[in-house]
């Protein structure tokens, strides 16, 4: 999946800090809605940015192509934090997907952070049903899986 991403034309530009948020968090906000489902809340992806270094928020984006229209079609956020960094949000269209952009955005994303100096990742949870392909992906790169309890909602 990862050689018929970068098969595909197409151009990737790099965010940071609070210009990364403020370019997502109006994307996410739509595809959330568009999807049904509630994940990192922008107000935290917020919070990070004002309360970290500007290079601690970092955004790939994939754009169509190198023409004038540049439409981008999918992004990711990390957040880095020491020498570790986490992906926090993936965002996609349908042309995105088509071309497998994300595949191609988290792995530039991870060669992105360890020239930064991260030695460790977080590509966050596995969800064989909603999200088959990203966890595809996930297995994919060879990583340690790790379980935890889950979340909890104290009433």
């Amino acid at each position: 999946m990862l050689v018929n991403a970068e098969r595909n034309d197409g151009v990737i530009e790099t965010l940071s800090g609070m210009a990364a948020v403020d370019w997502l968090v109006p994307h996410y906000r739509r595809m959330m809605a568009e999807k049904g489902f509630t994940g990192v809340s922008p107000a935290l992806l917020y919070g990070l940015c004002r309360n970290g270094r500007r290079e601690d928020a970092l955004l790939l984006l994939r754009l169509r192509d190198a023409s004038a229209e540049r439409s981008p079609v999918a992004a990711v956020l990390f957040a880095r934090h020491g020498s570790a960094a986490t992906y926090l949000v993936g965002w996609n269209t349908e042309a995105g997907r088509k071309v497998r952009a994300n595949h191609l955005l988290l792995w530039q994303g991870m060669l992105e952070l360890r020239q930064r100096g991260c030695g460790w990742l977080d590509l966050g949870g596995i969800d064989d049903v909603s999200t088959p392909g990203v966890a595809s992906f996930k297995r994919g790169v060879k990583g340690q899986e790790y379980r935890l309890i889950g979340e909890c909602l104290a009433v």
